[in-house]
């Protein structure tokens, strides 16, 4: 029922919905993007940090771009999702 009610609010306003949902992207991102990197210092390897450092901070990149400008951010990710399937 509480999806139901969110999706008919989210088709009275699509712009908004999008924005709402690339916003939750952005956020798991950010969060993961920090998780990667306080991880990488826990591998005995330096290959293997600087690569997860490197993903970490990829990710952290992305997340922050997606706050600033986030209808570019759901073109992006709508896009991406397209060529992947």
């Amino acid at each position: 029922m509480v999806f139901l009610l969110a999706g008919l609010i989210a088709l009275g306003s699509v712009v908004m919905a999008t924005v709402a949902s690339v916003a939750l992207v952005g956020i798991m991102m950010l969060i993961s993007g920090v998780a990667e990197i306080i991880h990488a210092f826990s591998l005995r390897s330096w290959g293997k940090m600087v690569l997860w450092v490197l993903l970490g901070a990829l990710y952290v990149v992305a997340g922050i771009a997606t706050f600033r400008n986030p209808l570019l951010a759901a073109a992006v990710l709508t896009l991406t999702l397209g060529l992947a399937l």
